[in-house]
């Protein structure tokens, strides 16, 4: 019984042909035999196995006597082997298609050992079912290579998927942790705001109530002053959270930026190059000037730091980018659309993967203590999330480090409707009133003055600010 000829996968093409070979010259008396393949890319029949070798040159110059001839058009439309002279007809040769039902995978040739020699129908029908035997086996293969290449490259978009999947979900963790930090942040700021009106307002009555150059009063202004920091730092709290009230209007960014870059320019030593790529086609984006300026100059004195031992290269680019549903796992804090990109690039010492996680968090600093408050890099993750966009940073240690910022580009402004409370308003329209907060997100400059309010205070607030404020109002009454 005729055994199937074995596929051998681990193998290449020419060892089916080899095995193909040896069962012919088995099977039938052929003084030299030739297998050839269809080569794909240009449809001609490469040779695969030739025995003897030596009439390789031979064989090959009759194949395409016979091609010419027509007689391998003949051997496709017979399917099976048919007898054909050489070409100085002093011999003869049993060629043969090596086909599946669906496509042919090329063709045998068997130069028989005299010119009248001749096999038998049932031989060739056994060459046939050896041939068949190959044609499939050689399509198994190939259907085989086809899949185990596509589970190659499937396996790799599933390795490149999990380690986005793992990067975004690092992400998401550190957003949660910075927004869970800023209502924190947010809360303490509240509460520490009332907590330091008192103080000051007390404070600066005492001045009043001791000598000018009395020691008292000296310390009761280093009292005054030592609030005035700490409302400083709520302030900065308050715009790491994203809850401060600031004034966002349309703005070009270009003249921010270049503003910055020449007083970078000014202040930083002349080991530090500084280069500036910024498009003048770039759109506009909503924001606020003075924030926007505090993101160019705390990247940018970051970056510094980074160079400061060895110099370097600052560069600041400006350019417009998209965001589209690929990018998503990559920009995490991002909705697809068109984006203001700006980055801050150093050659500085760069960062380790730990350090990299952290940046972002409020007091947190690799900078030698008194040479950092730690939240220069908070600060800026603040605004940025404030103005709708996205930060984020590539960096290694040795080859410097990248910041890649995102602000949203200006599609069209939509106007909300102002609507005006019945409050107090509505019995005594003219009535002036002042609202003073610590802290609450939904009270803004703003909102208050579009229905009625007239001022609006921070706390805690110097009386002197206070009594401008209440003499403004009134002023305004009276006109």
């Amino acid at each position: 019984m005729l055994k199937p000829i074995s596929i051998r996968m681990c193998g290449k093409r020419p060892k089916i042909l080899q095995e193909a070979d040896e069962r012919v010259q088995h099977l039938f008396p052929f003084d030299a035999t030739a297998l050839y393949l269809v080569e794909e890319d240009k449809a001609d029949f490469k040779l695969g196995v030739c025995e003897p070798p030596y009439l390789k040159e031979f064989l090959d110059a009759e194949v395409e006597y016979m091609i010419d001839k027509g007689n391998f058009s003949w051997a496709v439309r017979e399917r099976r082997g048919i007898f054909v002279p050489s070409k100085d007809r002093s011999r003869r040769f049993v060629l043969h298609v090596i086909a599946t039902s669906s496509r042919i995978r090329g063709m045998f040739v068997g130069l028989l050992a005299g010119k009248g020699k001749k096999i038998p129908d049932s031989a060739l029908i056994l060459l046939s079912i050896v041939l068949l035997n190959t044609a499939s086996a050689l399509e198994s293969h190939e259907f085989y290579k086809l899949l185990r290449d596509q589970n190659i490259i499937l396996r790799q978009k599933i390795e490149e998927r999990t380690r986005e999947l793992a990067r975004s979900e690092k992400q998401l963790q550190q957003i949660d942790k910075i927004q869970a930090i800023g209502t924190l942040a947010g809360g303490i700021a509240h509460d520490f705001n009332n907590i330091l009106f008192p103080i000051s307002g007390y404070t600066e009555m005492s001045i009043d109530d001791v000598p000018e150059n009395s020691e008292i009063r000296q310390n009761l202004e280093k009292v005054l002053k030592a609030t005035g920091r700490a409302r400083d730092l709520v302030d900065q709290i308050l715009t790491f959270s994203r809850q401060s009230s600031q004034e966002y209007k349309p703005l070009r960014t270009q003249p921010i930026i270049k503003e910055a870059i020449k007083l970078l320019r000014a202040t930083l030593p002349t080991t530090i190059e500084i280069i500036q790529n910024i498009d003048s086609r770039c759109g506009a984006t909503t924001g606020n000037p003075t924030q926007i300026h505090q993101v160019i100059m705390n990247l940018s004195t970051n970056a510094f730091h980074a160079m400061q031992d060895k110099g370097g290269r600052l560069e600041v680019n400006l350019s417009e980018a998209d965001v589209d549903t690929d990018d998503i796992f990559e920009k995490m804090g991002l909705k697809p659309g068109r984006y203001l990109h700006l980055e801050v690039i150093d050659t500085g010492q760069g960062m380790e993967p730990a350090v990299l996680t952290r940046i972002f968090e409020p007091y947190f600093t690799t900078k030698d203590p008194g040479k950092g408050t730690g939240l220069g890099l908070s600060v800026t993750h603040g605004i940025v999330k404030s103005h709708g966009g996205d930060i984020k940073v590539n960096s290694e240690p040795g080859k410097g480090t990248t910041f890649h910022v995102y602000f949203p580009l200006i599609g069209h402004v939509i106007t909300e409707a102002q609507t005006v409370s019945p409050q107090l308003l509505k019995i005594r329209p003219d009535i002036p009133i002042i609202i003073c907060s610590g802290f609450s997100e939904g009270i803004t400059e703003d909102k208050v003055k579009s229905i009625g309010i007239r001022e609006f205070i921070q706390k805690p607030m110097a009386i002197s600010d206070l009594a401008m404020t209440m003499r403004k109002v009134l002023d305004n009454k009276e006109k």
